[in-house]
């Protein structure tokens, strides 16, 4: 069936029109919203519960132009997902007719690098299950940055990462300077305080290992005890910090080498859990003592 969305021109096809369908609608929704997306996560965001029609639609979106993809398994990335964008066509089209509440924003094949397929693809997994428990538990999001907004890699002339913390004097990392690779402000009951949340996709970098984020906890301490992430989301009460692992091992190697496990500084404030876990967003994580526990 046609949405409310009007037809697009499609001219690489050698077609006139295009009409979107309800899928189509959704996908240009769900990436305005998530930025990037592979197949799996249109699924689980409820963009389309057949992945063969999914897959059919999105072809037709991308020959339309107006959706394209990253493609690095060809280029060395063998095994890695494609990921979704809108291209400009698409933000055109969703902008001009008024068809989402956010202001859809280009993105841009070129700004991700092969090892960042992966981390990005985490970071949305975190973003869909964050969004999925607010719906379930009725809780409002004020707000969510994204470490891909607002900075295009390599290019120094363009304005920091939109969760870009700072604290203390000068310009450089010896300031305090830490990207997050996502924020957000939410509230839990009508009657409670917003509250801000950092939440973490760690799979050990570049070369897979714990010590990836091991060397940025300085950074987090500094930045805790300067107030930053909670100037930086404008919250008053402490911001959590919730690491979501790639796998078990990998949380378990960061925890079992964690320093000063029992700083106060992080009781009920650091956060660790496994990608495997995910699903059940709240439940499920663990404490720097290893301690089960729920993220609110």
């Amino acid at each position: 069936p046609s949405t409310g969305l009007p037809q697009a021109n499609r001219e690489a096809d050698g077609m006139t029109e295009l009409f979107l369908s309800g899928v189509d609608r959704e996908a240009m929704r769900a990436l305005a919203f998530f930025r990037y997306m592979t197949v799996k996560q249109f699924i689980r965001a409820g963009v389309a519960r057949d992945e063969k029609n999914l897959r059919k639609r999105l072809d037709i979106l991308r020959r339309a132009r107006l959706i394209a993809r990253v493609e690095k398994n060809k280029s060395g990335g063998i095994g890695l997902p494609c990921l979704h964008f809108l291209t400009k066509n698409g933000v055109k089209l969703l902008n001009e007719h008024g068809d989402i509440g956010i202001l859809a924003t280009e993105t841009s094949r070129n700004t991700v690098s092969l090892n960042d397929v992966a981390h990005r693809v985490g970071v949305v997994d975190m973003h869909i299950a964050f969004e999925s428990w607010a719906t379930a538990t009725r809780t409002r999001i004020y707000e969510v940055q994204r470490y891909f907004e607002g900075k295009a890699q390599g290019n120094a002339k363009a304005p920091l990462a939109a969760t870009a913390l700072s604290w203390g004097a000068g310009d450089g990392w010896e300031a305090g300077k830490l990207i997050p690779d996502m924020m957000a402000v939410y509230q839990r009951r009508a009657d409670s305080e917003p509250r801000g949340i950092i939440l973490e996709y760690e799979r050990g970098g570049q070369w897979g290992t714990h010590k990836h984020f091991l060397s940025k906890l300085e950074f987090y301490e500094n930045s805790v005890r300067a107030e930053a992430p909670e100037e930086h989301l404008r919250v008053n009460k402490g911001v959590r910090i919730a690491v979501v692992c790639s796998s078990e091992d990998m949380m378990n190697t960061i925890l079992a080498k964690f320093p000063r496990k029992t700083d106060p500084l992080w009781e009920g404030r650091l956060f660790f859990k496994s990608r495997e876990k995910l699903d059940n967003f709240a439940a499920s994580w663990k404490t720097v003592l290893g301690i089960d526990t729920n993220l609110f």
